[in-house]
């Protein structure tokens, strides 16, 4: 095998909300969350007016416009909120921690080879095997390695030096899980 990639990486706030709302979109209920409010509180609306007397009918009809309106201001605020809100209280999140954290401040110096993923710095060490990553996930801002359903190790995109480590990065990763990582390129 070739020579280990080795890159000096220093997480922002940004790269930690980043991975954080990436890992947690996953989940399908997550990207649908206020759609399945919405549905739910149709639902409710719909299930008291079929078991209501005929004045509670007629008191509900009145207020279609009410419901309509209730459930577009749940989709658009829920829109809204998934796609801006979370990440910047993220951010603001994080900023407190790796203010708060000296190990979150200092860069990691990390090699990857093809024995697996070996990081440090001054106050600790760290090494994950092939064999522990189940699945290996590559988008437009980071490279994913995850050893759970739901919790990963990632690389900001930004940590590399140029488009030449991305690339032995992503031949590593070929030759250890072939078409099963979901590369961009």
């Amino acid at each position: 095998m070739s020579e280990p990639i080795k890159i000096d990486v220093v997480y922002t706030a940004e790269d930690y909300a980043r991975g954080a709302l990436f890992i947690t979109r996953r989940k399908w209920w997550v990207r649908y969350f206020f759609v399945i409010a919405a549905i739910a509180l149709w639902g409710v609306f719909g299930m008291a007016y079929l078991l209501s007397p005929e004045s509670g009918k007629i008191a509900l009809g009145r207020n279609l416009i009410v419901i309509f309106l209730a459930t577009a201001i749940v989709l658009v605020f829920g829109f809204f909120n998934s796609r801006k809100t979370s990440n910047r209280a993220l951010r603001r999140r994080f900023q407190k921690q790796i203010d708060s954290s000296p190990a979150m401040q200092e860069p990691k110096y990390v090699s990857i080879d093809g024995q697996g993923i070996s990081s440090t710095q001054s106050l600790g060490s760290g090494d994950v095997s092939w064999a522990a990553v189940i699945e290996v996930v590559e988008t437009s801002d980071d490279f994913f390695f995850f050893t759970a359903k739901d919790f990963a190790q990632f690389i900001p995109q930004h940590a590399f030096a140029d488009d030449n480590e991305r690339s032995r990065l992503r031949a590593i990763l070929r030759e250890q899980f072939g078409e099963q990582a979901k590369l961009l390129r």
